[in-house]
Parts: C-alpha cells; structure tokens; sequence
C-alpha cells in the first residue's frame, strides 16, 4: 500500500471513491468504507484548504491503513524522516476520553519508528482539531498548527508501508520476550480485553459458586497465552497466583517468576497441593497436554479450596497418541460451573503463512489467492544436502525446530539432533519470527488429499501434529526443507504456485 493525494482522492464522487482510492494507494482489496467517512476526509480535506495549505501538503498520506495481523487502523498517517504525523477523523464528538485512550494506542504503535510522532483527532461536525499532549491529556487546536506541520516535512515516505512495521514489533510472547510482558509493553485486542473483563467478574462476583472454571481457547496464533497471562498478571496486583505450565518451563517462565510478585509459575510436574492450596486463583496454560491422573488431582484441589481455575487449550495442538486418546479438552468442558471463550481472530500467524499451512493440511481448502512470499521450499535429495540448508538458514536467523525424541526410540529426523535450535515440544507457547522445518518419506497426502504421516513402531509422537505445532511458530517466514520425497514436493509446489 503506498501513499497517496488527498486532494486528488476527494475529486471525485463518492461512488467511485473506494475504486479511485484502491486505484491511487496499490491496495489489494477495496475499502468497505461507510458514507460518514467519506464525509470526514472531504471536510478534512476542504478546511485545510481553507487554511491555504499547498496541494503538495495534502500529497504522501496513507488513508485507512491498517497493520497487518494486528489489526490496528490509522485514518492518516504522513511519515518523514524526522517526523510523524497521524489524524483521526471523526463525525461527531464521541468524547475526551476515547480519543485520548485511541490516540495513546497510536502512539505506542508509532513508536518504534523513532521519528517525533504528531497526534490530532478531527471532529468534522464541529470542524475542530484535537491535538494528544505529554501526560496523556488533549487540547483543543487549529487547522493552522496542522497545516504548519504538513509544511515541515520534507522527503515523506511514499513507498509500502507495510515494510515500516513488521508484526514482531507489537506481538508479545510472554516467554520470547518476558522484559516486554513484565513492563507491559503490548496492547489486547479488543475481543481479548472483553473476555478478560467477563472472567474477572465472573471470579469476583460475591454471588458465584464456590468454585469457578472458565477456559480459553482458540488456534494458533490467536493470543491464547498472552490473553491467561495478562489476565494471571492482572489478578496478581491483589492476590498471589499460581500459573501451571503443562509442559517443560523455559527461560522466559523462570524470569516471569522471578520477577513478578504473587506470580509463581509451576511446571504440572511440580503440582503440590501444599503449593496450589496458598492461591485464589489458578491458571493452567496448554492444559490440552494435562494428564488424567493430573488433572483429577487438580480439580479436586479447585474444588476443596473453593478456588477459581482459568485453563488455556487447543485441542488441535496435541502431540502424541495418549494425548488424543485422553482429550483431556472434552474433560475440562465438562466441568461444573464452566464456561468457554473461544478467541477467533489470528493475530500471529501472518495472512500468507497461515493461508499455506491449512492448504498443506488439506489439499481441497480453497483459499484467495495469494503470492505467499513468505513461503520458501526447498529441495534436499538426502540428510547430508538437508544438513547444508540447515546451517545455511540458521545463519539467516531462522530457528531450526526439529521433531521431539521419543526416550530411548529412534527417529529418522534424530539424524538433525545436533543442529536444532529448538524442539516442537519446547516449541510450545512460543513464537518466532523466522522458522525452518524438514519434512521427509514420514510425510504424505491421502487420496483425499489430507497430509498424514507414517507411525513408526514403538514411537508415541504424531509426527503431523508435531509438524502443525511447530510450523503454527512462525511469525515472518517460514522455509520447509523437503529430504528426497518428490511427490510432497509436486504437491506443496502446487499449493504455492496455482
């Protein structure tokens, strides 16, 4: 999406503005864009020019532009070397305190472009300016003093816009990037911040059950840890919380601990009903790994402490045979007093990446069609060429993620055990920007077009869920090497190429 005039896009009528408009900015799909807001840039437009600015000081903004994967939209933005500016229009006063808490939003999206960053709200029903100041307070300001800032900008940036903010910029992992988290440096969605507020007064409700259990779910890349966490994080500010982790605690967990008072985080091996018993609230993130005998002891300490239990899972993220055949999901929908929040929008997963990764699952799945620039295969005719593309792409900041060992049980991918960044299973609840996998003869597509794989004997892994776990890592780009297995390669070459 490249910048545009907005003198010359409120030329024309509003029936031909959002073509004119998709024509002007390179945009892939057209604005579904409402009367009202047609309206607001004319009249934007129109007292600017009353207040003599050039047509070049109307040139180089991008309208509607919105950050992709997050979510977040900007009205108009003009970005110079030293400078920011952003304006948000609306039709009529919806008050002080919603532009203020939108234009800090701004702000903090703004920042890493580590320019001055400008920040107004036109009203056009009242054809007044609006401008954000330090301490989170707002003044009422003129079209001169906006007009006087267009004229300081010099060589703005025309290009897309969309290489001036990458997503790992605004995405937090709790584990990646516990500094982050610990200062609170991210911001929930909106559907996120509401499930969050129902659970909170769910849990403080003098009226509720003696116990509580709620669950959040969705898939990959839809917040799901970041949602418990914060939610974890929030409740610690009054009372001690007790977060179990159904899997191998990483760096990132172990400096959450540490450094977040009443926030103590537990591996499910260490469950303890000495421990569980101190806190009013537990949270159980990746519960779907949860075994049963773990799980009954769990409850049963819920239930006698009168206690309420948050737990986080995806049933499509299960590993290993025992995992399916507990569903342990199906166990915690059944609990008294439970009620499910399922998230629904991606925020992750970038639109290409997990456009490919459900057409690699399912052949049949017709999605629009996209370039997938994100995407690379490449082709390796044995270990030893796979190995070079490996040690390649770990110098190009890839995270190699390797398929986990079975105790004591081969594997045809232990051969890559010694260049591995990472596993799938300590893959779990993180994220990468870029990630590199290998998929070999396990691999292959059903006549009905499904990916499935090969159970090797005495082996407890599914090795196509350990592939979705790790390929759902990828935040940027995502390579797969394929090793000497040429009818996947027809098959993925097809995905990318029709």
């Amino acid at each position: 999406m490249n910048s545009i005039d907005l003198f010359k896009l409120t030329r024309v009528r509003r029936e031909f503005f959002a073509d004119f408009e998709k024509m002007l900015s390179g945009r892939e799909e057209k604005l579904n864009a409402k009367p009202h807001e047609f309206d607001d840039l004319e009249a934007f437009v129109e007292i600017l020019l009353n207040h003599h600015i050039s047509e070049e000081g109307l040139n180089h903004f991008y309208f509607s532009y919105v950050i992709p994967q997050i979510g977040k939209e900007f009205d108009l933005l003009r970005i110079s070397p030293d400078m920011v500016m952003n304006i948000e229009l609306k039709s009529r006063d919806v008050g002080q305190d919603d532009i203020i808490r939108q234009l800090q939003k701004n702000k903090y999206y703004l920042s890493h472009l580590s320019r001055d960053i400008y920040l107004f709200t036109f009203v056009s029903s009242e054809q007044k300016f609006y401008k954000y100041l330090p301490g989170d307070t707002l003044a009422e300001t003129s079209a001169y003093d906006i007009v006087n800032l267009l004229k300081q900008q010099r060589n703005c940036y025309t290009e897309d816009i969309n290489s001036l903010f990458r997503v790992s910029e605004f995405l937090v992992s709790p584990m990646n990037t516990p500094d982050r988290f610990i200062n609170k440096h991210y911001f929930l969605t909106t559907q996120q911040k509401q499930f969050q507020k129902e659970i909170i007064s769910s849990m403080s409700s003098k009226y509720r059950d003696e116990y509580l259990f709620r669950g959040i779910t969705g898939e990959p890349g839809t917040g799901k840890t970041l949602t418990l966490y914060d939610l974890a994080y929030s409740c610690a500010e009054n009372e001690p919380v007790g977060i179990v982790h159904c899997g191998n605690l990483t760096d990132g967990h172990i400096i959450l601990d540490k450094a977040i008072p009443n926030f103590d985080i537990y591996s499910v091996t260490e469950l303890d009903n000495r421990i569980l018993g101190d806190y009013k609230y537990i949270f159980i993130d990746e519960s779907h790994r949860i075994y049963p005998k773990e799980f009954k002891y769990l409850i049963s300490i819920v239930k006698h402490n009168h206690q309420a239990c948050i737990f986080s899972y995806d049933r499509s993220q299960v590993l290993s045979a025992s995992e399916f055949s507990h569903d342990m999901v199906k166990s915690i929908q059944a609990l008294p007093n439970f009620h499910e929040y399922v998230l629904s929008k991606k925020i992750r997963t970038n639109r290409e990446i997990a456009s490919f990764i459900r057409k690699l699952f399912n052949l049949n799945i017709k999605d629009k069609y996209l370039k997938y620039s994100s995407v690379k295969i490449l082709y390796a005719n044995n270990e030893k060429e796979a190995i070079t593309f490996i040690k390649e792409y770990k110098n190009k900041n890839f995270v190699f993620i390797n398929y986990s060992k079975s105790p004591n049980r081969m594997s045809p991918f232990d051969i890559y055990s010694n260049y591995e960044s990472i596993d799938t299973h300590k893959a779990i609840g993180q994220e990468f920007d870029n990630v590199l996998m290998i998929m070999d003869d396990t691999f292959y597509y059903s006549p009905e077009g499904r990916l499935l794989a090969k159970a090797y004997s005495h082996q407890e892994y599914l090795y196509e869920q350990l592939l979705y776990q790790g390929l759902t890592r990828a935040r940027e780009k995502l390579v797969i090497i394929i090793v000497n297995n040429e009818d996947l390669l027809a098959n993925m070459l097809s995905i990318l190429t029709s």
